[in-house]
């Protein structure tokens, strides 16, 4: 009787050392994924950095394409001339024509400049 329950605790105790050994591989499995996982995540926050750097240098160029076109525009009008821009010069002097001359007056009329 005593070998019979020696044998029964030794199955018993095979099929313990049996369910451990399933826990341990699930338990590696369960880290190499989440290992990869987070590595896979890592790549794709690298990647969205990457691309987000790269697609703004050309929209970085042509801002400053932009800020020079607008310099140069500023400079052609004089718009920081004390005596008033080169647009409001022109209108001014078209409207002193006007007075003489009814064609010009009739052309600013129809643009609202007179």
């Amino acid at each position: 009787m005593n070998q019979n329950l020696n044998k029964k605790f030794e199955a018993i105790e095979k099929s313990f050392d049996f369910i451990d050994t399933r826990f341990s591989e699930m338990q590696n499995l369960i880290l190499t994924l989440y290992g990869t996982v987070m590595a896979l995540i890592i790549a794709l926050i690298g990647y969205m950095i990457w691309d987000r750097k790269t697609a703004q240098q050309p929209l970085k160029i042509r801002v400053g394409k932009v800020e020079t076109d607008i310099v140069l525009i500023e400079d052609q009008l004089e718009i920081r001339n004390p005596s008033g821009p080169v647009v409001i010069r022109l209108i001014s002097a078209l409207r002193k024509l006007a007075e003489t001359d009814e064609r010009v007056a009739a052309i600013l009329r129809s643009y609202s400049l007179l």
